[in-house]
Order: structure tokens, then sequence, then C-alpha cells
């Protein structure tokens, strides 16, 4: 997986990149993530508190998704491949054409909606 997270100085691994805006608020601990565009190639970083996004490089980064309905057979092709960053949404265009049932959020927004189901779940640091 191209997606890391570090925390505590620890280096972890995700999935897809929703899940690593997850980390900081479970363990309710400042997280960096480290991501590389698909289509550029260009280094992504973003620093996380548990409430906030802190920093974002680059600045014009989104994320993608799918959110599939129904029973899944395997959640890791069904979502979590379908799950990165990307420099720009200029980025993510072919990848848009590509999955017209997918989604296309910048990551602040993209760390809004994944917090607030986290603390919907019960699953927030306390």
């Amino acid at each position: 997986t191209p997606h890391r997270v570090i925390v505590d100085g620890r280096t972890v691994y995700a999935w897809c990149a929703t899940d690593t805006l997850m980390f900081a608020v479970i363990l309710g601990r400042p997280t960096i993530v480290e991501s590389a565009c698909p289509q550029t190639g260009r280094a992504i970083r973003v620093e996380l508190t548990p409430d906030a996004v802190r920093s974002l490089d680059p600045p014009d980064a989104v994320m993608t998704a799918v959110r599939p309905t129904g029973r899944l057979a395997d959640v890791r092709a069904s979502t979590c491949s379908h799950g990165h960053f990307f420099s720009s949404a200029t980025a993510a265009a072919d990848w848009t054409r590509q999955h017209p049932e997918g989604y296309v959020h910048l990551v602040e927004e993209a760390f809004r909606l994944d917090r607030r189901v986290i603390q919907q779940l019960g699953w927030e640091a306390r």
C-alpha cells in the first residue's frame, strides 16, 4: 500500500486513503500521513490532529472513494483499492471518468466526514 501513517514515531500502513484519516480520531493522537498521487507521482503529506487537518501538501490534494451498497464479499477489492490521494482534482480526472459511482473530496472535507462517522460509531478516543 502507498499509504503510510506515522503516529508517535511509529509507521503503520493503511489499505486506503480514508483509513489513514481515521487513526488520529480513533487513537486521539496527532498523525502524519504520507502517500503518493497515482497519476502524477507527487508526494502527499497530511498532518492531522484528532480534530482537524493541521497541514496539507499539496494544498489542493483530494481523496477518492467508492461506497458500494449491499453486502460485500471483499471489502479491500470493492472499496479500499479505490481510495487514493491525488495531488489535485485535475490529477483525479481520469479516475473520476473510470469510476462514475465514485466520490472525490477535498482532504479537509473527507476528514470531517470520516471523523463524524467515527464519532457516530463511538470509536473516537475519549
